[in-house]
């Protein structure tokens, strides 16, 4: 006996529909019932989590008003305790250069014999701090760009600075621009004497204990440009005079950590 065939019927549409709509909705209860779960099972890139773990650990920061020690240096003269060469055959004709923040030439001092004293200028006489941005000043022939001055604060500790003395032979040699840059290049002006100059806070506030003080030093030029030409007695003798002043302290504000 053959079995019946039946025909889709509204009954069999239902059917689908009604199974359509079950599945839907055990998939609305799964996700509805899993996030929590799911959320929990969710852990942040390693890079991530460094990241945060570095900002935790990083102190608190405050600012510290604290005062600054400042000083200025200035060239007051020289004396030629012996000149170059022989005191019969001519007199010398000096200038200073300064190696500090900025290098400068001071103005030629002509007919300097043994025994004599000289001023500098007063627009020349900073050597430290120079103010302005010019890294190389001529000083030498004067002019209207010749001359310079102390930055008005002064500046912190430690101080640095190198004098060298030469005398002008440029009629002479015909070299009338002899120094560029750091050092003397090409020049025929004969070296006289050179001195460096250092101190550090501890020192500076040693002989300069109040604000305003002043010391006065007078040091003999090192005659010897180097090892190889030390030696020998007919080496001319200047002192250089100069002076350390302390100004007003600054207040400096600096960032520091909590611990």
């Amino acid at each position: 006996m053959r079995k019946p065939i039946y025909a889709p019927t509204v009954f069999g549409n239902n059917y689908y529909a009604k199974r359509l709509v079950a599945v839907c909705t055990t998939l609305m209860c799964f996700c509805i019932l899993g996030c929590d779960s799911l959320i929990k099972d969710v852990k942040p890139l390693s890079s991530v989590t460094k990241a945060l773990d570095h900002l935790e650990e990083l102190p608190p920061r405050v600012a510290i008003h604290n005062l600054q020690p400042m000083f200025k240096v200035e060239a007051t003269g020289f004396t030629a305790v012996d000149e170059t060469g022989w005191d019969w055959a001519g007199s010398d004709e000096i200038y200073a250069v300064w190696h500090s923040n900025v290098i400068v030439s001071t103005l030629i001092q002509g007919d300097v014999d043994s025994g004599d004293s000289f001023d500098f200028h007063s627009l020349q006489s900073c050597i430290y701090p120079i103010a302005g941005d010019t890294l190389i000043i001529d000083g030498r022939y004067g002019g209207e760009d010749s001359g310079w001055i102390c930055k008005e604060e002064g500046a912190a500790s430690p101080i640095q600075f190198s004098v060298v003395f030469y005398e002008d032979d440029s009629p002479w040699t015909h070299i009338p621009f002899c120094f560029s840059g750091s050092i003397v290049k090409g020049c025929e002006d004969q070296f006289v004497g050179k001195y460096n100059g250092v101190w550090n806070t501890q020192e500076l506030l040693e002989i300069l204990p109040g604000i305003g003080d002043i010391q006065n030093f007078t040091v003999r030029l090192n005659p010897c440009e180097g090892p190889a030409v030390c030696g020998d007695d007919n080496f001319s003798d200047y002192d250089f005079h100069f002076r350390i002043v302390r100004m007003a302290d600054k207040e400096v504000l600096r960032q520091h950590s909590l611990q």
